[in-house]
């Protein structure tokens, strides 16, 4: 394989797995970070959760 094709299969490769990336985020699953106060005490300023979208 030459080094253009390689290039070529690497870039196709990246570009299938951001769309993959952004479709799982999208309809599944999506990170959050609590910026305020207004859920304390379960959940402090700072704290990360993953949602389920699917729920």
């Amino acid at each position: 394989m030459s080094a253009k094709e390689e290039a070529v299969d690497t870039i196709r490769f990246l570009a299938l797995l951001a769309i993959a990336v952004l479709i799982f985020r999208s309809f599944f699953l999506s990170p959050f970070n609590i910026p305020s106060e207004s859920m304390q005490p379960r959940l402090l300023i700072g704290d990360y959760l993953l949602v389920n979208k699917m729920a």
